[in-house]
């Protein structure tokens, strides 16, 4: 019988603890890039030895075979990410001298200008390294990458967080006016000005703290004079400096719908309710600043040729309701890049508005062909005169009496003198050789003054 002191047992022994300091060496070598057995990097703790990467790998719990541990650091920090990134969230980690059994962090994470901190540390700064930890309170506060809101607890999907978590409540200078027009959805709403995040491969990837300090304002066009102090505590200390937008359509002229785009004042962000008609686009001759773009001019401050001036509405039905104001329905559509032409004098075409009756012979006729952008003024004979017509007398085949196109103008105009024979007949809507200010000359209804004057 063999006992402990034979040569067999110390055998089994010497190979077991041969065996055993094997298995040491290779997991250290595995996890700790040993050189010159000492740790040379902080991906040989924290990241990935083989490539470098020193972010910590997530896990949903301490995983002891790939360094996992629980949290969300790849989504704070960018691919390539270098060391002193780290700095932006914890206490200068870059020196091998933090091994002290703590995760220590800043007062002022991401050098967030409000009061900060990480709760479940809550006034000590760090809370204890454990391989079972508890993520109860394990929420930042007031830090600038999330917006000064509560942050989702570390280590959670990133899947529960979208839009609102961080934006929910817009409420500085002008968002509550174009959450109005555009709705309240803000993952919807948002995207008429800034990129659209959500259609990235990381979404969050413009907030993250780790490396991105400084706050910018990305928008769709061009954004100046803003300090970008825009954090809901800057706002409410009143060091927020509002910036000025400008080459974008919304606030444009209207006259192209492509940049760059031209307009009459560049609106600045803290501008709320001081905005109008000719804030972008001029308005009407009452206005004081008439609208002048195109053919405005010889429809809203041509009453000598027209009669009356012509207002927004009565070619703009669909989107206006007074000189003045946005209709209901035609917020959704003001600045769609689309021109409505609605109303009472409005011809659908908006290259010719010879379906308009404003433009027509008066007796269901086209008249001239017109252009909104091209072409010489109209008069009188540009609509129901032309050919021999010596003052805009209709001068077409006249048709059976008692029709529509019944024409007798000729022998009563002649071919002489009739600059000043039109008011015989229609001293209501003539004044001499000009029109009056009536309005009767577009009103749709033949006015005759029976037997002359």
């Amino acid at each position: 019988m063999k006992t402990c002191h034979s040569a067999g047992y110390f055998k089994q022994l010497i190979l077991f603890l041969l065996l055993s300091l094997m298995t040491v060496f290779v997991f250290s070598g595995n996890a700790l890039a040993l050189t010159g057995n000492k740790i040379n990097s902080c991906s040989d703790c924290h990241g990935e030895r083989l490539t470098g990467d020193v972010r910590p790998v997530d896990w949903g719990y301490r995983n002891i075979s790939t360094g996992g541990v629980v949290g969300n650091h790849r989504t704070h920090m960018a691919n390539g990410a270098p060391v002193t990134s780290c700095d932006n969230c914890h206490v200068k980690n870059t020196t091998f001298g933090h091994r002290d059994g703590k995760i220590s962090f800043r007062a002022d994470i991401n050098a967030s200008p409000a009061a900060t901190t990480y709760l479940k540390a809550g006034g000590l700064g760090f809370v204890n390294q454990t391989s079972n930890p508890v993520m109860t309170n394990a929420n930042c506060s007031n830090v600038n990458c999330h917006f000064e809101k509560t942050s989702p607890a570390w280590g959670s999907s990133k899947t529960i967080t979208n839009c609102d978590t961080c934006h929910s409540t817009l409420a500085s200078a002008a968002h509550g006016k174009h959450l109005a027009k555009y709705g309240t959805d803000i993952n919807v709403s948002c995207v008429k000005c800034h990129p659209n995040h959500n259609s990235e491969a990381e979404p969050f990837q413009h907030a993250t703290s780790a490396g991105r300090v400084a706050r910018g304002i990305t928008v769709n066009f061009t954004y100046t004079g803003s300090n970008y102090k825009y954090l809901p505590s800057q706002i409410a200390l009143g060091v927020s400096i509002p910036g000025t937008c400008s080459n974008l359509y919304c606030h444009s002229d209207g006259s192209t719908t492509t940049a760059p785009f031209t307009a009459t004042h560049d609106p600045n962000w803290a501008e709320v309710g001081t905005i109008t008609c000719k804030s972008c686009h001029n308005s009407t001759l009452a206005s004081g600043a008439a609208i002048s773009t195109g053919k405005h001019t010889q429809h809203i401050n041509n009453d000598t040729v027209l009669g009356s001036n012509l207002s927004c509405v009565e070619c703009h039905a669909n989107t206006v309701d007074s000189e003045t104001s946005i209709s209901a329905a035609g917020e959704a559509s003001h600045v769609n890049t689309f021109k409505d032409f609605s109303g009472a004098k409005a011809g659908k075409n908006k290259a010719a508005c010879t379906a308009a009756y404003c433009h027509s012979d008066g007796k269901g006729g086209a008249g001239t062909t017109v252009s909104w952008s091209t072409g010489p003024a109209l008069d009188c004979k540009g609509c129901h005169g032309g050919g021999t017509s010596q003052a805009g007398e209709p001068v077409y085949t006249s048709t059976a009496p008692g029709t529509l196109k019944t024409n007798n103008h000729p022998k009563h105009v002649g071919t002489t003198g009739a600059n000043a024979t039109c008011q015989n007949c229609h001293s209501t809507t003539m004044s001499g050789t000009a029109l009056s200010a009536s309005g009767n000359h577009l009103n749709k209804s033949i006015n005759v003054i029976q037997g002359g004057t």
